[in-house]
C-alpha cells in the first residue's frame, strides 16, 4: 500500500511540477500597447533568430533573450503603426527574393530544405514570411508618408560628376555593410555602442547587424553592396576613404542614427569605365533610399515614444 502511495506522490508531483513549467512558459513579459509578449513568444523569437544567425550561440543567453524581448517589442510597436494605414496582405509575395537570400546564405538548395530546417528550429516559414511582410510593409508606409518630402540636389550631383569627367580620374568602388543603431541617452549610447563592438568580435559584423541594426538592410545582414564614391555622402566617404578592406568604421552620426560601417572590399573603377547616365540614376536612388532609411528611424522613434510598454 505504501508503495502505492508513493507511485500516487510521485505522478502528483510530476504533473504539479509539469504543471508550473507550462504557466511559466506563458508567463507575461511585456504589455505592448493592448498586446501582450509571453515567455514563449520570446523563446520562438530566440528560436527565429538562431536560425538566420548561426553564431548566436556564442552570445551569452540572458543577452540573446533581451535581444529577441526588444526585437518583438518593436514588432508589435511596427505593426500597429502599419495597421492604423493598411490591411496588411500577409500572401504577398513581395518577400521571396529575400527568402531566396536566406536559403543561399545558409547553404540550402531549396525551399523544402529551407522549411525543415526552420522546422529544426521550431519555427515555420509562414511565420518567417508573416515577419518579413510586416518589415515590408513597414518599407512601403514610410514611402508613402514620407515620398513629397525626399530632396535630391540634382544640380549638385550634375557638377560633382562634371568634375569626374574634367579630371578624367579613377574612382574607387567599396562593397559596404552597415549597423544603424539609435540611443538618445549619452551613457545608454556608450553602453550600446560597446555592446555591439563586442558582437561584432564574437559574432561577426554579418549576424550582428540582422540583431542590433534598425535599419531594412539587417534582413540582409547589413549588407549595401557595391558603391562607388560618388554615390556617397560627404560624412560618409570621409569616414570610410582611409579605411582598409575588412575594417569598421567609428560611429557616424546621422538625422537617422548612428552608423557603423563596414569597408568589405575596395577596387578601382577605371574613368574608361564611367558611364554618365548610370551613375547619375545610381547616386539620385542611393540618396533615395538614404532619406527613407533616415525618415524610417525618425517615425519609428516618434510612434514608439507614443507607445505604452510594461515590463511584468
Amino acid at each position: 500500500m505504501k508503495k502505492i502511495y508513493y507511485k500516487l506522490f510521485l505522478l502528483i508531483l510530476i504533473v504539479q511540477t509539469q504543471a508550473i513549467a507550462s504557466s511559466d512558459v506563458y508567463k507575461i513579459k511585456f504589455k505592448v500597447n493592448n498586446e501582450i509578449i509571453t515567455n514563449y513568444d520570446i523563446i520562438k523569437e530566440e528560436n527565429y533568430l538562431k536560425a538566420l544567425n548561426k553564431t548566436l550561440k556564442e552570445i551569452d543567453q540572458n543577452k540573446i533573450k533581451k535581444i529577441a524581448s526588444n526585437s518583438l517589442i518593436k514588432e508589435k510597436i511596427k505593426k500597429r503603426e502599419i495597421e492604423k494605414h493598411y490591411v496588411v496582405n500577409y500572401e504577398s509575395n513581395v518577400i521571396e527574393p529575400i527568402i531566396d537570400n536566406f536559403i543561399r546564405e545558409l547553404n540550402l538548395t531549396s525551399l523544402d530544405e529551407f522549411k525543415d530546417y526552420l522546422i529544426a528550429f521550431d519555427f515555420t516559414i509562414d511565420e518567417l514570411r508573416e515577419k518579413l511582410i510586416v518589415e515590408q510593409t513597414w518599407n512601403k508606409l514610410i514611402f508613402d508618408l514620407y515620398k513629397d518630402k525626399i530632396r535630391i540636389n540634382e544640380d549638385e550631383i550634375k557638377s560633382n560628376l562634371d568634375k569626374i569627367e574634367s579630371d578624367k580620374s579613377n574612382q574607387k568602388s567599396f562593397n559596404l555593410s552597415e549597423i544603424v543603431f539609435i540611443e538618445n541617452d549619452k551613457e545608454n549610447y556608450k553602453k550600446k555602442y560597446n555592446e555591439i563592438i563586442s558582437s561584432i568580435n564574437k559574432i561577426g559584423f554579418k549576424d550582428t547587424a540582422s540583431i542590433y541594426s534598425i535599419s531594412a538592410s539587417s534582413k540582409l545582414g547589413g549588407s549595401i553592396g557595391w558603391v562607388n564614391q560618388n554615390q556617397l555622402s560627404k560624412i560618409i566617404l570621409d569616414e570610410i576613404i582611409l579605411l582598409e578592406a575588412t575594417q569598421v568604421s567609428k560611429p557616424i552620426l546621422t538625422p537617422g542614427g548612428s552608423i557603423i560601417i563596414k569597408v568589405n572590399e575596395i577596387k578601382d573603377v577605371p574613368f574608361n569605365e564611367f558611364n554618365r547616365e548610370e551613375e547619375l540614376a545610381k547616386i539620385k536612388l542611393a540618396e533615395k533610399n538614404r532619406q527613407l532609411n533616415e525618415f524610417s528611424v525618425i517615425h519609428y522613434k516618434k510612434v514608439a515614444n507614443k507607445s505604452y510598454v510594461e515590463n511584468f
